[in-house]
């Protein structure tokens, strides 16, 4: 079972996806502009109608949300910034540190 924070941070993956591929802006839905966002990057756990109202205006049936086909569609990009959202600050500078030590080198 999912963590209430790791709940919150695939809801907000999802939903941004949904959104992206729809092309709707945020501000273009008949949620505050603010309680997208916030939903879209983990930081609250929407109301059950407040997430009816946001999926219905981007077409997605609830139940569809969160099947194990939709979750299988997420990028590892994507799924990268979702666990690096679960990651304390002191464990993201860390990981910056890290990665910075690697040579990127263009293909």
């Amino acid at each position: 079972m999912l963590s209430e924070q790791e709940f919150k941070s695939k809801l907000g993956v999802l939903v941004r996806k949904l959104r992206l591929h729809k092309g709707i802006a945020s501000d273009k839905l008949c949620v505050d502009y603010t309680t997208v966002n916030q939903i879209e990057n983990g930081h609250i756990n929407p109301r059950v109608y407040t997430l009816y109202k946001l999926l219905t205006n981007i077409d997605v049936d609830i139940d569809s949300l969160l099947t194990e086909k939709q979750q299988e569609q997420i990028s590892t990009e994507e799924l990268l910034i979702q666990k690096i959202r679960l990651l304390s600050e002191e464990q993201q500078k860390s990981l910056i540190a890290f990665l910075n030590k690697f040579e990127v080198r263009k293909k």
